[in-house]
């Protein structure tokens, strides 16, 4: 269970274990206006989260081992380099 949280800004607050439920129920066909409203959050923050354009560290519950040695697609891919290249932004002051 992680310690790492965010309150979004309509107040619903997510952690590891949030953002991991949230990309389990939208792959098993929910809708993300139908996720949202059950984190009591804009359904856009909830696509943003399934697509890893946030929390895009967080690993699916069984897949770490196997999406650190390769992801498994084109968009966890872009995902990674994409949060790899702020992070370094950040580390080198150019944010």
């Amino acid at each position: 269970m992680s310690t790492r949280t965010h309150r979004s800004a309509g107040g619903a607050i997510l952690n590891e274990d949030a953002v991991r439920d949230i990309r389990l129920r939208a792959a098993q066909g929910q809708a993300p206006r139908n996720i949202a409203l059950h984190y009591d959050m804009a359904a856009e923050t909830v696509r943003r989260v399934i697509r890893r354009e946030t929390w895009a560290w967080v690993q699916d519950e069984g897949k770490m081992e196997a999406t650190l040695t390769q992801p498994t697609s084109p968009i966890e891919q872009a995902a990674i380099t994409a949060s790899q290249a702020r992070l370094a932004a950040l580390l080198d002051g150019n944010s």
